[in-house]
């Protein structure tokens, strides 16, 4: 976290918090609060309370905040220190990929959601997915092209604005949460943010204007400071992420 606060430019409106101190011993920090009048970016969509314009500037940022956060982890140096949080890579894997199967099938969850009327998902269909969650899980523990934030949806990121409306101005974004953190593939990042600002839509139609407008800055910015290289992979693995968190997780959250 630390590190992508040193080498963001002082004027990127994207950061995270500064850290005062780390003690590895006390499993304690100590950083800079976000300030009693910030919200998360998801409070901000799901109470339709951003324009489009003001939606734009915050995609945007976040889009240039996570170029960059994938650029940085593209050092070896970085891969291998991250490359210990094996646990983080267990967890992603089985959260979302580990649960697909399940949740189709109505196995031992029972989700009341999912059960009235119940899916009746074809065996062919559900055996289709199981050889994609299994892939994907694989390549979630194995991947080593960057970085990954990996836990980047809007209940992480912190926005401090001042007005309203159109008159919004967005003072700084705070992305926050990094203890996800391990090597993977940029698509993973990528998927689950879309995935989340779909579900707003889905659920909260006032706001599908404003969460259509941010994933749009937001993708353009994203693909603007990476480059076309690798991005046809990069798309290939956000869709297969962000549908199979919309399978997962969309029952299992009371917002949507």
């Amino acid at each position: 976290m630390q590190r992508m606060r040193d080498v963001l430019p002082a004027t990127s409106l994207a950061t995270t918090p500064e850290i005062h101190l780390l003690d590895t011993t006390a499993s304690a920090i100590v950083m800079d609060d976000c300030g009693e009048d910030a919200v998360t970016l998801k409070n901000l969509l799901v109470r339709n309370a951003l324009s489009p314009a003001t939606a734009r500037v915050i995609g945007s940022a976040l889009g240039d905040f996570l170029a960059q956060v994938h650029s940085q982890g593209k050092d070896e140096e970085v891969i291998s220190f991250f490359e210990g949080n094996a646990q983080a890579r267990s967890l992603s894997a089985w959260a979302t990929y580990g649960r697909l199967l399940e949740t189709l099938s109505g196995g031992e969850d029972r989700l009341k959601a999912l059960q009235d009327p119940p899916l009746n998902i074809p065996q062919d269909q559900l055996n289709a997915a199981k050889e994609i969650a299994d892939a994907t899980a694989h390549l979630l523990k194995t991947a080593k092209e960057v970085v990954l934030h990996g836990d980047f949806w809007p209940g992480n990121v912190v926005v401090k604005s001042k007005g309203e409306g159109e008159k919004a101005v967005v003072e700084r974004i705070f992305v926050l949460d990094w203890e996800l953190s391990k090597p993977g593939h940029p698509g993973f990042d990528v998927g689950q943010f879309c995935a989340e600002l779909y579900q707003a839509r889905r659920f909260y139609p006032s706001t599908a204007e404003a969460a259509s407008a941010l994933q749009e800055a937001f993708l353009g910015a994203y693909r603007e400071n990476r480059g076309d290289e690798g991005m046809a992979e990069v798309a290939r693995i956000a869709q297969t992420n962000l549908g199979t968190h919309l399978a997962v997780w969309t029952a299992r959250t009371s917002t949507w």
